[in-house]
Formats: structure tokens, C-alpha cells, sequence
């Protein structure tokens, strides 16, 4: 007689606001209905671990955004708390994290980033990181390999800086491809240089990060995803 494996409880704490982090959470569960040894015991969360996880009576791992950051900080301590050691991180908002994680590869972001600049001919490029202080650590490491593409191509890359895009002698030259960070960032750049009567994509084009599909419906102009 074949013996059941003993069901291993996993908790899965992911900010459900952003389309990577759903993409996560999709994996997660095709794995998980794989495997008769796992139980998610939560799938659907605002990326926070609160009352709810502490009142679970046994949880053997947990999945979730832990760094030395802010609230992700707070709640890697409530894990630690429960003597949990099965966690895993997919924060990226830290250079380091205190526990195993998994990100996206952000220096091939960026690489293929400048690449998709430098096919289509553009003649001058940027990067903006957006308005986080201090930026976030992904937002470095795409920005840092797409000006090393562009640098090895014999190519400038101009660091835009948020406080400079409402400034009077804020100006952009022609065929400028800009990259951002992210989709919510581009849609930022994106208002900012309409204001300024910026024609786009005819003068500046504008790459971002991440499929937000939310994004686009804010954004003043319809952009492909």
C-alpha cells in the first residue's frame, strides 16, 4: 500500500496589484497543483503578512517580498518569529537579500533595451529611473547594462533625473530613445514631455518595464504592451 506524503503548507504573500507579481503567483499555483505534497494557503494578498498569518496554526514556508527594506523588513521578522526557515523572496528593491530569492535577470533588461534603440537607429538615448529615493535596485541594474550596451556600441546615454522634467530648460533632442525603469514610470516620462508639446513616438520614443495593462488605459496616449 502506497503511503501519502505528508502535505506541506506553503503561504504565498505577493501584492496582487502588479501583473509581475500575478505572473508569480500563476506560476506558483500551476506548480502547486502539480505537486499533492503542497497546500497553498493563500494566494490572493496585498503582499503583507498581518493577522491572518499569524493565526494559522501550522505553515512550513512561505513565499513572499522580503528585504532589509521597509515593510518587506517587517515582515520577513514575522516569519522568523513563527521559527519558519522554508522562505523565499522575489523582492529586487534591496542589492542583497536576507533571504533566498528569485528575480528577474534586470542587466538583460537592460541590454536588450539599448539593443532594440540601437537596431531601429536611434541617434541619441536616455534612461530614467523614475522618482523612488533612493531608486530602486532593479531600476539600477537595468539602467547600468543598458548604458554599458550603449557605451560598447560608441554611444552617450543621458541620466534623466525626475526634479529636471518640469524645469524651464528641460529639452530632449530629436530621435532620442528614452528607457524607464517601468511602465509606470514611462507613463509618467510620457505626461511629462506632453506637456511639453513633445511629439511621440515621432521625436522621442519611450521603453518601459513590465506589462501593466492598467497603465495603459491611464495613460494619454495608447501604447503597446
Amino acid at each position: 500500500m502506497k503511503s501519502i506524503p505528508s502535505r506541506k503548507n506553503i503561504y504565498v504573500a505577493l501584492n496582487a496589484a502588479y501583473e509581475h507579481q500575478r505572473a508569480i503567483q500563476r506560476g506558483i499555483l500551476r506548480y502547486a497543483l502539480a505537486q499533492p505534497s503542497w497546500r497553498l494557503l493563500n494566494i490572493a494578498h496585498e503582499g503583507e503578512l498581518g493577522h491572518e498569518f499569524m493565526r494559522l496554526r501550522q505553515v512550513d514556508g512561505v513565499i513572499g517580498n522580503f528585504s532589509e527594506i521597509d515593510v518587506e523588513h517587517e515582515s520577513l521578522q514575522l516569519v522568523q518569529r513563527r521559527g519558519i526557515s522554508a522562505v523565499v523572496g522575489v523582492s529586487a528593491r534591496a542589492a542583497s537579500a536576507p533571504v533566498p530569492r528569485v528575480v528577474s535577470d534586470d542587466a538583460a533588461a537592460g541590454a536588450m533595451a539599448a539593443q532594440f534603440f540601437l537596431q531601429r537607429q536611434f541617434r541619441h538615448f536616455a534612461f530614467y529611473a523614475g522618482g523612488m529615493q533612493p531608486p530602486h535596485h532593479a531600476a539600477v541594474l537595468r539602467g547600468q547594462a543598458f548604458e554599458q550596451f550603449l557605451r560598447q556600441a560608441g554611444r552617450d546615454c543621458l541620466q534623466l533625473q525626475s526634479k529636471d522634467l518640469y524645469g524651464s530648460d528641460f529639452s530632449l533632442p530629436r530621435s532620442c530613445g528614452i528607457f524607464v525603469f517601468n511602465t509606470h514610470e514611462a507613463r509618467v516620462l510620457l505626461e511629462a514631455l506632453l506637456l511639453r508639446d513633445v511629439l511621440i513616438p515621432e521625436d522621442v520614443a519611450i521603453l518601459g518595464v513590465d506589462h501593466e495593462p492598467w497603465q495603459q488605459q491611464l495613460s494619454p496616449l495608447r501604447f503597446r504592451l
